[in-house]
């Protein structure tokens, strides 16, 4: 036998059962790879679990403040509770929040961009708003943000 000889259990394979036999070892460790892939990029969100940022701006970018909202109850978020009753309200429907409609904001233009990203009730969210202000965004969207 030369040095380029296969010896063992797959010594007299040919080439086409060889590369047969790598394919499918290549194909189950990639579809073992793939069903691990969640518990990689960190940990499953909640059926009801929001990212909430607020950032100066007309455009998200650096986060003057973010929180998580995980809900019933937890999360970073201030005031857990009465967030996720807000949320829960709207149907999930940031657009609907109740907010404080009693709050008088004063017309200066200071814009923050509020966004929220996540899953309510197994529902995928993406919502971001640009409002003339801080407490334009408090009279629009408390308690949430």
């Amino acid at each position: 036998m030369g040095s380029g000889a296969v010896r063992g259990p797959l010594a007299g394979m040919t080439t086409t059962a060889m590369r047969h036999l790598l394919t499918t070892a290549c194909l189950t460790l990639a579809a073992t790879g793939l069903a691990a892939a969640p518990a990689i990029h960190g940990p499953k969100l909640s059926a009801s679990s929001l990212l909430l940022t607020v950032s100066e701006g007309e455009a998200p970018g650096r986060a003057a403040q973010q929180v998580t909202l995980d809900c019933p109850s937890g999360g970073t978020h201030a005031h857990p509770g009465a967030a996720c009753r807000a949320v829960a309200a709207a149907g999930g429907d940031l657009d609907h929040l109740a907010g404080s409609p009693e709050t008088v904001c004063p017309m200066i233009y200071a814009p923050v961009t509020a966004s929220a990203e996540g899953a309510w009730r197994g529902r995928k969210i993406s919502w971001k708003k640009t409002f003339s202000n801080g407490c334009a965004l408090h009279a629009a969207a408390a308690p949430v943000f």
